[in-house]
């Protein structure tokens, strides 16, 4: 979805423990991992622009 509407390929996430103690990157992560809000995503795209 994202590669297809926006160009963008995510690599991976960050993943918060329920504390918000530790963090943890999900490379290539399932199709059934959810998003939380506040999460942050690497991806690659043409430009920093295209990411923003």
């Amino acid at each position: 979805l994202l590669f297809t509407r926006l160009g963008l390929l995510l690599l991976a996430i960050e993943l918060k423990d329920d504390e918000k103690k530790e963090c943890n990157i999900a490379i290539n992560p399932a199709p059934t991992t959810t998003i939380q809000p506040q999460t942050q995503g690497f991806f690659i795209a043409q430009s920093a622009d295209e990411v923003k």
